[in-house]
């Protein structure tokens, strides 16, 4: 009775013993799969972490790079709405000049200083050279022309050559309208154009 229980249990655990003894490597494979595993995902979740990281960079500067050029936009147009009203306004003098007036400034034998410096301005910025009086009343032969060409210039393309040069006449203290308007009127209307073209430019 007792024994033979007794004998039976120890066989059943030497059983045991051995099954376990079996499993034992697979259960560790198994662990050491798991564990590899979760390594793997870990590795993953990190690396996928970091991508987001630089996204969420790359998203940033874009929104900088918008922000600037909406903000370089804004101030181009703001220019631009001030600039404006001058060059129509220059235009609409030009427009105003009829035939005498451009005879008028063609008939001087030796122009007034500031009426010799419109002229020169204006040479410039048509890029046509004036060496002297007699090649800028050239320019205004045909009036209605001369005036056309002026009020139709590609102020887009001004040189930033043509720009500094521009200057000495510009930064001149006497060439404004209204002292080159006491010399000729249809001097003055030039003089406003070149300021307004350099303005825009």
């Amino acid at each position: 009775g007792g024994l033979d229980l007794l004998r039976d249990t120890e066989r059943r655990v030497s059983d045991m013993r051995q099954e376990l003894t079996e499993v034992m490597p697979q259960l560790q494979a198994k662990l050491q799969e798991s564990s590899e595993l979760v390594k793997v995902v870990e590795s993953e979740k990190e690396e996928g972490l970091a991508i987001q990281r630089e996204v969420e960079r790359e998203e940033g500067r874009v929104r900088d790079l918008q922000r600037e050029a909406t903000q370089l936009r804004d101030e181009a147009q703001a220019e631009l709405d001030e600039t404006m009203p001058a060059l129509e306004a220059a235009n609409e003098a030009l427009l105003a000049l009829n035939k005498n007036d451009i005879t008028e400034i063609k008939s001087f034998v030796s122009p007034p200083d500031l009426v010799q410096l419109t002229m020169e301005a204006v040479s410039l910025l048509l890029e046509v050279p004036t060496s002297n009086w007699n090649s800028a009343r050239l320019l205004m032969s045909d009036g209605p022309a001369f005036i056309r060409r002026l009020v139709e210039f590609e102020k887009d393309y001004v040189s930033d050559r043509t720009l500094k040069l521009l200057r000495k006449y510009t930064s001149h203290p006497q060439f404004t309208p209204k002292e080159v308007a006491r010399h000729s009127q249809a001097a003055m209307s030039m003089c406003l154009w070149v300021r307004a073209v350099e303005h825009y430019a």
